[in-house]
């Protein structure tokens, strides 16, 4: 059973213990606890290369929908049915947090329970929030070959961006209390997804963390934006000069 001092929302209580209970029929069992734009999206579809494995995106995003138990029902079913052997969902900590769910408490539950975890976080505070803030001026979250950002320049608020490079710090530290003494494999953005060279080595990882043999894999999604920021901030110049008088200069380097 789950503590209750862990899931304080009956409605939520009720399904993720059912989504447990059922799992429990599968040896293994991770979680992907990350942020938005660290490449999760990519991880996943990695990892969904491998016959024996089900990743799921993020499950928490249901629970506001009144279709909850058709959504997640049918997720335990499609795996039961498929006779994956492993099972995994990525969550994002402000998704437990406004669940009343306290995320240490929630990482250190499926520990517990013998859930693996897998952490995957982005270096580089200032690409990380220019890449959130052109997705939600976009209003697109992933990035395929059908779906460039080329030829497109935005114009980006300067005091926004030093502001969610602020927020993005404090949230990295509050991640490393949630995992404090926790086992977990850790994976960057920068170096284990950010080019498709590194993306075999990186479901290796995974597959290994997981006790499985590899697996050849391939994805969709691709990056399709250059290096070169000036490309597609239209205020470049502006943006540069902002974050070069900040302690957050570092990363305008990198």
């Amino acid at each position: 059973m789950i503590d209750n001092s862990v899931l304080k929302n009956k409605k939520i209580y009720k399904h993720i213990e059912y989504l447990f209970k059922k799992t429990e029929l599968i040896s293994k069992k991770f979680v992907i606890i990350t942020q938005g734009r660290t490449g999760s999206t990519l991880l996943c579809d990695l990892i969904n290369s491998h016959p024996d494995i089900h990743c799921d995106g993020e499950i928490f995003q249901v629970f506001a929908s009144e279709i909850l138990d058709v959504k997640l029902y049918a997720k335990v079913i499609y795996i039961i049915n498929n006779n994956h052997r492993a099972y995994g969902f990525k969550v994002l900590p402000y998704q437990l947090i406004q669940e009343g769910i306290n995320p240490r408490l929630f990482l250190c539950y499926i520990h517990k329970n013998n859930w693996n975890i897998i952490y995957l976080k982005r270096h580089n505070l200032f690409r990380h929030t220019v890449s959130l803030m052109i997705a939600q001026k976009r209003n697109t979250w992933q990035d395929t070959s059908n779906n460039p950002l080329n030829n497109y320049r935005y114009y980006l608020d300067t005091s926004q961006i030093i502001a969610l490079m602020k927020d993005k710090e404090i949230k990295l530290e509050e991640e490393k209390k949630y995992l404090n003494e926790l086992p977990y494999l850790s994976l960057t953005y920068e170096d284990d997804l950010l080019k498709a060279e590194q993306h075999q080595n990186t479901a290796n990882k995974v597959f290994n963390y997981l006790e499985f043999s590899s697996v050849p894999v391939k994805t969709e999604f691709c990056r399709t934006t250059s290096d070169r920021l000036s490309d597609f901030i239209e205020n470049y110049e502006e943006v540069v000069k902002a974050v070069s008088q900040t302690k957050y200069a570092h990363f305008l380097e990198t």
